[in-house]
This record gives C-alpha cells, sequence and structure tokens, in this order.
C-alpha cells in the first residue's frame, strides 16, 4: 500500500498507465464564429473565371500574358518553336511504335 508520505507518490514507472487512465481533453473552441460571420469569411472563397484574351497572330484563345499554345508568339514575337516541338513529339511517338511492334 502506498502512504502519502512516500517520494515519488504522484511518479508512475510507465507511461501506459498515463495512456490508460489519463483523462483526454478534446480542444474547445471558445471564439465560434456565428453564421454571419462564416459567411463573410466564406464570400471570398468563391472562384473565378478565367479571363481568355485572343491571339493577334493566329486568333486563338489564350490566357493573359502568356505565350499562345498554337503559334507559340507573346508580344508579337516567337518565343517558342512549335514547329519543332510538334516534330519531335511525333518522332518520339514514331519511336515507341517501332519499339513495341
Amino acid at each position: 500500500m502506498l502512504h502519502v508520505e512516500q517520494p515519488g507518490y504522484f511518479l508512475y514507472p510507465n507511461i501506459a498507465f498515463y495512456i490508460k487512465y489519463a483523462k483526454i481533453v478534446p480542444m474547445v473552441n471558445r471564439m465560434r464564429h456565428n453564421r454571419a460571420q462564416r459567411g463573410d469569411t466564406r464570400s471570398h472563397h468563391a472562384l473565378k473565371a478565367v479571363d481568355l484574351s485572343v491571339c493577334p497572330d493566329c486568333n486563338t484563345k489564350r490566357l493573359n500574358h502568356k505565350v499562345c499554345s498554337n503559334c507559340g508568339k507573346y508580344n508579337g514575337r516567337v518565343v517558342i518553336d512549335v514547329g519543332a516541338k510538334i516534330a519531335k513529339k511525333e518522332k518520339k511517338l514514331k519511336a515507341k511504335k517501332e519499339e513495341s511492334k
């Protein structure tokens, strides 16, 4: 029997005791937001439509301030050589088909 005077009365030798008998108290949300505050917060979470502009060279739609994926031009000059890119993809597909045969 343990006595209160003994040193180490409140110290238990293993952690399993604490896991089994310790009372776990969940976190309490003290500063709860009401429905209006929740709605005010979520009013800024809406998705916005993507603004597309028309490429002046090929008249296809593209993202603003981005290179046109159809012609490879940005601000009137060629940034990406689209023809070479397409040729490279075709060459790669052709090699893959020959390899699979």
